[in-house]
């Protein structure tokens, strides 16, 4: 019989709680529709969420955690997300939960082989 180390347990409990935030975030979003827009629901809980992981990442890390090497990819990578986000939850306000989550899973593998070909990297089999 194995048993995890410190460090398996604790990734593993990072996972159950960040799929059980996932799921909880999810069915509050369905609550909203027409109540709010989904830009609206979008920030929101990217406030909530910069306000939770920059005081976590304060705490362990201090101030010079929130200064960033290459500023303008940060705001790349920012607008990206903010505009995934806002699709994403277009998309559940629009159709089921569970179609609008689902939709792309089949495809999640040939896409991960896909991109790691033409960066250079072996898919893992």
């Amino acid at each position: 019989m194995t048993y995890l180390t410190g460090g398996e347990r604790a990734g593993l409990l990072a996972a159950i709680a960040g799929f059980a935030l996932f799921s909880l975030g999810d069915a509050i979003t369905k609550t909203m529709i027409g109540e709010w827009s989904p830009v609206a629901v979008a920030a929101t809980r990217f406030a909530l969420g910069a306000l939770f992981l920059g005081t976590l990442l304060a705490g362990r890390e201090g101030r010079s955690a929130f200064i960033p090497a290459h500023p303008w990819w940060q705001m790349v990578r920012g607008l990206a997300l903010a505009v995934g986000t806002i699709c994403f939850f277009s998309a559940v306000f629009v159709m089921p939960l569970t179609s609008a989550i689902a939709s792309p899973l089949p495809r999640l593998p040939s896409l991960c082989c896909s991109a790691g070909r033409s960066w250079g990297k072996r898919c893992a089999r």
